[in-house]
């Protein structure tokens, strides 16, 4: 009851929540820590956003914008749902023509034909920026299946989480992703919950009482357990935890039909820096 916006429309909200500005062309904070205080590792991204399944928010990667900063402090997004989170990190096993000397040799072209650019581009940082990315991306062929990979969690840890059960599996997979890339040196990671559409949604224009506690089972657990795991690893003493949501809008019925519930909340996201 003590919380404002100087907006209730989503669009805008989700730019405000992440930026601090109703209009779009601002950095996101995970852009002004990372570009404040850089990384502590140089084989994962500085800011990384383990989104909703292959769902974006809305404004889509708008919210994870470096906007008038160097392209580089951008957010990598991860697919934690996928068997691959980080789409196209190895060539495919169809082409059998990509062997590690031909890549080296097309790689050291294409540095040459880089720098070429940019020393005729100065002005353009998004080059450089993509330089940087396919950088990392050869060092995250190394590091990034480590990172993601929970088969090595301990059954206390998966419980712990609820990575067992079907209903906070989901979420509890992103948190768990989240403490280990924190771990990692990963500067900034966030975590989204809710998918877009007024129905199954924090944003929920059809049936709170049915379709809410469903939200809140397949968070609860998890946000307690990251919180708990941070703690008993000694994370907390140097990690700052946000939650935070794009608005809040105080639940009211329609009048069309008695008790259809238009509203509860909408968009709530978890920022972990360190």
């Amino acid at each position: 009851m003590a919380m404002t916006s100087r907006t209730n429309v989503h669009g805008p909200g989700s730019y405000l929540m992440n930026t601090g500005f109703l209009l779009p062309g601002f950095p996101c904070l995970g852009a002004w820590v990372g570009y404040a205080l850089g990384c502590e590792t140089d084989n994962l991204p500085t800011f990384v956003v383990l989104r909703i399944r292959e769902v974006c928010p809305t404004n889509q990667k708008g919210n994870f914008t470096s906007g008038f900063l160097p392209v580089t402090h951008q957010g990598t997004i991860i697919n934690t749902s996928g068997a691959a989170p980080i789409a196209d990190l190895r060539a495919p096993v169809s082409a059998k023509y990509i062997t590690p000397d031909a890549e080296r040799d097309g790689l050291a072209l294409l540095r040459k034909l880089n720098q070429l650019h940019c020393a005729a581009n100065e002005a353009d940082s998004r080059l450089e920026a993509r330089i940087q990315a396919y950088e990392l991306a050869a060092k995250m062929q190394l590091s990034a299946p480590e990172a993601f990979d929970l088969t090595g969690e301990s059954a206390v840890t998966r419980k712990l989480y609820g990575l067992d059960e079907k209903v906070t599996e989901d979420f509890g997979r992103r948190c768990l992703m989240a403490r280990r890339l924190i771990e990692r040196g990963v500067r900034f990671v966030q975590i989204w919950s809710g998918a877009g559409g007024p129905t199954n949604n924090w944003d929920n224009h059809a049936n709170i009482a049915k379709e809410l506690p469903p939200m809140c089972a397949a968070t609860d657990q998890p946000i307690a357990g990251l919180l708990k795991d941070l703690k008993t690893r000694g994370l907390l003493e140097d990690t700052l935890v946000l939650w935070s949501t794009e608005f809040g809008r105080m639940p009211f019925s329609k009048a069309a039909k008695a008790a259809t519930i238009m509203e509860a909340r909408s968009w709530m996201d978890g920022w972990w820096w360190r």
